[in-house]
């Protein structure tokens, strides 16, 4: 998706070695302006170290910076219960929106 459009641009996700253990990535939404974040995986051996979480927090706070949005959009499929527990965590509230099947969370840091 990343290679194929403009609107995805990929990040990779490191360990504290440097080590790529995982990928997100970010794209702006046309209708709203408010950033979006998919495809955050991290490697299956290396879940359940915060590595996941890291990465959504520095990744937020990079795009804000670097592009000045405050506004954030995730989705998930509504059985992941790990992926919901994490974003509601981070601040992020389920807006009752669904994106091709998965709820919708956003954040404001506005």
């Amino acid at each position: 998706m990343c290679a194929y459009g403009d609107v995805w641009h990929p990040m990779s996700v490191h360990d504290a070695s440097g080590s790529v253990v995982g990928f997100l990535m970010w794209g702006i939404d046309d209708a709203d302006g408010s950033c979006w974040l998919g495809g955050i995986l991290v490697d299956a051996g290396q879940q359940r170290r915060g590595l996941g979480r890291a990465a959504v927090v520095q990744a937020l706070s990079l795009l804000r910076t670097e592009t000045g949005h405050t506004s954030f959009a995730l989705s998930y499929r509504p059985d992941n219960v790990v992926a919901r527990q994490l974003y509601a965590s981070l601040g992020f509230v389920e807006t009752g929106e669904e994106e091709d099947g998965e709820l919708v969370a956003r954040l404001s840091l506005g």
